[in-house]
């Protein structure tokens, strides 16, 4: 899937809906890629089924939930970007936990983590719902398309080295399958930021990609992109810089941040 051809070819205007699932990279307090796709593609209907902090284990719940309640087709583009693998997300009744990384989140308490939690699990984990996600996908009639947010390659822990290189090793046609990660290639593979505001009185730096950051990524890997989805990120991006307080955020865009899955709920 690394070959830029296959994203390159595809024929934007041909697909009558477009589903996104992923985590905050995906749907989150102002727009991403999956906005950026959706004025690529002003014909279609529009799903974000993304979720602010989740995981890989919702986003691959979400995909074949997904599937059965919209019965995806030949006219459907399904775009997965996946998150990375410390997280522990759970459904219990009310909806979805996803409280994000495990080690720096606030739901699960640290006797919790100290017992069951463990890196090159989630790792083992993951990489196994992610094989088993492509596997999925590619029994399906709908066109689509898998990212990351960050290679599996930069979320290795230091003590875990050589055991998560194996594990890598046994997945290295899965690892293959994907272009090279948001961060890697339109971040350089640092958490950097020039967006900041205030949150509950406190000034707070936002590291997530800007709505360009994401219009650029989807270029670098081949989406052929119309001016639409440029103006639109450009716009966006000029605006989240110029803003100041998570109010404003609000303000300026008040229906993201809101995924349509946990607004209707799938149960």
């Amino acid at each position: 899937m690394k070959d830029m051809e296959y994203f390159s070819s595809l024929d934007l205007s041909k697909f009558n809906r477009l589903f996104t699932i992923g985590c905050s990279f995906t749907s989150y307090r102002y727009p991403t890629w999956a906005n950026v796709m959706h004025h690529a593609m002003p014909q279609a209907e529009f799903y974000n089924l993304g979720q602010g902090s989740a995981g890989n284990q919702f986003i691959s719940n979400r995909l074949t939930e997904a599937h059965r309640k919209f019965n995806f087709c030949e006219t459907d583009l399904v775009m997965v970007m996946w998150s990375t693998h410390c997280r522990e997300d759970r459904w219990i009744p009310g909806g979805w936990i996803t409280p994000g990384n495990i080690y720096s989140q606030g739901e699960y308490d640290e006797k919790f983590v100290s017992k069951y939690c463990h890196p090159l699990g989630y790792l083992i984990r993951d990489l196994a719902l992610i094989d088993l996600s492509n596997a999925y996908l590619s029994t399906l009639s709908c066109t689509h398309v898998s990212m990351l947010s960050v290679a599996f390659e930069f979320q290795q822990v230091a003590n875990d080295y050589f055991a998560s290189k194996k594990v890598l090793e046994t997945y290295k046609n899965v690892v293959d399958y994907f272009p090279p990660s948001m961060l890697e290639l339109e971040m350089n593979g640092r958490w950097t930021t020039n967006v900041v505001y205030e949150i509950k009185g406190e000034k707070m730096p936002d590291y997530h990609p800007t709505p360009l950051n994401y219009y650029n990524y989807l270029k670098k890997i081949g989406i052929p992109l119309n001016g639409d989805a440029l103006q639109f990120a450009t716009q966006a991006d000029a605006t989240l810089k110029s803003i100041t307080s998570m109010d404003e955020i609000r303000s300026e865009w008040p229906n993201l941040d809101k995924p349509l899955g946990q607004q209707e709920g799938f149960w």
